[in-house]
């Protein structure tokens, strides 16, 4: 039973595979929204799944395994989500936009895919920190350093050894296993994005919002 609900799930995920172009706002937002789905539930089913071994499906007959395993989730989808943005935001950067512009579209996309993406009734967080949370970082952000390597990606990691639903005995041996797991995911990711991105017609479309917001003020 419980090998077929994780066929079925990674089935699911199979979907966030295909890359679209990134040529627009909306297509970055997607962008970010869909990979840090695939990165976060992907990660943190795979990490549940191997710390319990044979006796896993003896756990998914569990209510409260099931409600905490769901309220992991969202915690990691928003920590992953915080790092793909404020990453995703470095490379705006460095194809040419102004810190302010860097930090202005990855928080657009971040607070859209936190408003729109995110079932409340399992987020047990509180949504208005959250955003303002990714505001301050990405007002702090050196988007000069952040865009090479894996410094934006420090929030993930902690997230899901925090937020799984594994005993903390256990997790104790699991910190640099689960970084290096998630190494590897978001260098695929990073990947993905180079090959997808139109970073002038992103940044032209997002300069075009932004100057006509500017006229809308009376």
């Amino acid at each position: 039973m419980m090998g077929e609900y994780f066929k079925e799930f990674f089935g699911r995920l199979s979907a966030f595979r295909k890359v679209e172009p990134v040529d627009s706002v909306q297509a970055f937002g997607d962008f970010l929204a869909g990979r840090a789905a695939y990165v976060s539930q992907k990660k943190l089913y795979e990490y549940v799944k191997q710390r319990m071994g044979l006796s896993y499906p003896s756990h998914f007959r569990d209510a409260d395994f099931i409600a905490s395993l769901n309220i992991a989730k969202w915690h990691v989808y928003a920590a992953c989500l915080s790092d793909l943005a404020i990453w995703m935001g470095a490379q705006i950067f460095h194809a040419g936009a102004s810190p302010r512009e860097a930090a202005g579209l990855s928080t657009h996309a971040f607070h859209d895919s936190v408003m729109n993406r995110f079932d409340r009734g399992e987020f047990t967080g509180d949504v208005d920190e959250l955003i303002r949370s990714f505001v301050d970082r990405a007002a702090l952000a050196g988007w000069a350093a952040l865009g090479d390597g894996e410094a934006a990606f420090r929030l993930s990691p902690k997230a899901l050894v925090k937020w799984a639903p594994i005993s903390d005995e256990l997790k104790r041996y699991d910190t640099e296993i689960v970084i290096n797991s998630l190494r590897f995911a978001w260098l695929d990711i990073r990947e993905q994005y180079r090959k997808a991105i139109d970073a002038d017609a992103v940044l032209a479309d997002w300069r075009s919002r932004e100057s006509e917001s500017v006229e809308r003020v009376p």
